[in-house]
């Protein structure tokens, strides 16, 4: 009769059929039977005497192999295979969340640089309506309105004087982007102030300022960005955002945000400049092209100079420059400017074309 011995064997076969063991490698054994059933050999071999069934299953079960399941490890040692396999997992898992906060983490640094910048223009702003205010006591004619001299606190000094000689003037100034082409002919002066004449009214708002950078690797649109634009422009950079995704919401939350920004790509093709322009007029934007002239071995050369991930394989840059096209007022921009590298450093930018 079944006694407690019984059911321990049919329990083992039951367990090395299914390739499940812990007690031993998994195979297919009379002393791995005994092993998983907790019983001595000759006990074992005892009750497949005994129990004619018992003998029968563990023959058909040597004959016919285990029946395992489709992840279920053969031997202990293969359960410690995949478990390390399990674990590199989630390893791989880990970094690639680790990666992920980081670039979270830039995203938010941006939207904070929006936030910061808002407030730069809101300070702005209100000390533009206390110029205002101070000059409400004076006595200057109807047909004026000051031209406030600082914008966002210390960083951008602007003497309105200047506008007398256009050519002494930053081409590339918030101010020369928005007013100078304007109304740099209908400047008055009284008592040593200077004024515009009413061609500016007296609420006139800097006009928000989408600027699409166009040109082939090394050939300085970084250094003009920081060196022209860092104070007064968001920087939106694939190279920087790593993912279009990211790009994308950076520069849906500087449309919303009414922020103006920098595409600081390469921009090769009209098709690539359509996704930044169509929405961006849309928003009410001026659209301004700058064009990068580069000669392609200058370039090259000065990609050899970059250190670490700056530099890319040259096979990169010969790409873009066969992919460039000129960029055409036919796509959307109110004005488009040229750019070179001075032989002594800085940069040369001359207007190539403006929409009238």
């Amino acid at each position: 009769m079944p006694d407690k011995n019984y059911q321990t064997i049919v329990d083992a076969l039951d367990v090395l059929a299914r390739g499940a063991s812990k007690k031993t490698n998994g195979k297919i054994t009379g002393v791995n039977v005994a092993k998983e059933a907790g019983i001595s050999k000759a006990s074992l071999y005892r009750y497949f005497k005994e129990f004619p069934e018992l003998d029968d299953a563990y023959r058909t079960l040597r004959r016919n192999g285990r029946c395992l399941t489709e992840d279920a490890p053969e031997t202990l040692q293969d359960e410690y295979r995949l478990l390390m396999q399990e674990v590199k997992s989630l390893r791989s898992v880990v970094a690639q969340e680790k990666k992920d906060s980081a670039k979270m983490n830039e995203l938010k640094s941006h939207q904070i640089q929006l936030l910061w910048m808002d407030n730069e223009r809101l300070q702005a702003e209100v000390e533009r309506l206390s110029a205002q205010q101070k000059q409400s006591d004076k006595i200057k004619p109807d047909n004026v309105t000051i031209l406030p001299t600082r914008m966002n606190n210390e960083r951008l000094q602007y003497k309105v004087n200047s506008l007398q000689d256009k050519n002494n003037i930053d081409n590339d100034s918030v101010f020369q982007k928005s007013i100078i082409s304007s109304f740099s002919e209908h400047l008055t002066s009284i008592d040593g102030e200077t004024y515009f004449e009413t061609l500016v009214p007296d609420n006139y708002v800097l006009p928000m300022c989408a600027l699409i950078f166009i040109g082939i690797p090394a050939s300085g649109k970084s250094s003009f960005y920081y060196e022209r634009f860092f104070h007064t422009h968001i920087n939106i950079s694939l190279d920087i955002l790593k993912t279009r995704d990211r790009e994308m919401q950076m520069f849906q939350s500087c449309l919303d945000a009414k922020k103006s920004f920098v595409i600081d790509n390469t921009n090769p093709m009209a098709s690539d400049r359509k996704r930044y322009i169509n929405p961006a007029k849309a928003a009410g934007f001026n659209v301004i092209g700058y064009y990068f002239v580069s000669n392609v071995q200058d370039a090259l050369a000065r990609n050899r100079k970059r250190e670490g991930g700056k530099r890319i394989p040259d096979n990169g840059i010969l790409k873009i420059a066969k992919q460039l096209e000129l960029p055409s007022l036919s796509e959307g921009f109110d004005e488009i400017w040229s750019v070179k590298i001075r032989n002594k450093g800085g940069f040369s930018v001359e207007k190539l074309s403006k929409k009238s």
